[in-house]
């Protein structure tokens, strides 16, 4: 808050509870949103009163109708990468700039895909069964050095991935949205475009999702893929 008003102090602040479940946001995301209203929580008396003074708003998630709770609205900072949640609560019907978070948490993110790829090829579990267990027996996992890794989308999160896994030794595969022709990176052995993921997937010895969550990428993996 101190940074807030550093710049200004004439800004008030008004801290309200207000957050979906991980399905209503996942619903939200989506192009059909009536299941979601019939779900949804309404906005407290209390979050009504804050959103109906507030010219910006710092959020993961917002009430449907924004439009008609918020009409001094100017800017809505989503707190993390993803604003799919927020784009159907009205803000289009609104004069509102709405940002996003991406690259916020890029380095821890990118920390736990490392760790779990390597818990899984180390045999990490079975190891701790084995120390619960009180027994010795011979185990042995699979190397990371000379993997391929497989990115689809290449964003903070998927650069910060990319860089990662070549410190390991691991090859590197991307699929990008935006995909210049003749693109490169230092982090990346060779970049796909979308049109080609089965072509990367097949390549691939892990692949790890780092695309937005949006109408064109929800079911992007079925059972075949």
């Amino acid at each position: 808050l101190e940074i807030f008003r550093a710049l200004d102090g004439r800004l008030r602040f008004r801290f309200v509870d207000y957050m979906d479940s991980a399905e209503m946001r996942a619903l939200r995301g989506q192009p059909a949103h009536d299941e979601a209203r019939n779900k949804v929580v309404p906005p407290s008396p209390e979050l009504r009163a804050a959103l109906a003074d507030a010219h910006i708003i710092l959020a993961v998630d917002l009430p449907f109708d924004m439009q008609l709770l918020a009409p001094h609205l100017r800017w809505v900072q989503s707190v993390g990468a993803g604003v799919a949640q927020l784009q159907t609560c009205g803000l289009d019907k609104l004069d509102v700039q709405l940002t996003s978070g991406a690259g916020i948490a890029s380095a821890p993110i990118a920390e736990f895909v490392l760790a779990r790829i390597l818990a899984h090829w180390k045999l990490f579990p079975v190891y701790e069964r084995l120390q619960r267990e009180r027994h010795w027996a011979p185990t042995f996992g699979r190397n990371l050095a000379g993997s391929v890794l497989g990115i689809v989308g290449f964003g903070a999160i998927g650069q910060a991935v990319a860089w990662r896994a070549r410190a390991w030794g691991m090859r590197v595969m991307a699929t990008r949205r935006h995909l210049q022709p003749g693109a490169t990176d230092p982090s990346v052995d060779r970049f796909y475009p979308v049109a080609n993921l089965n072509e990367m997937l097949a390549a691939a010895d892990a692949v790890v999702v780092c695309a937005a969550e949006t109408p064109a990428t929800s079911r992007l993996f079925d059972a075949g893929r």
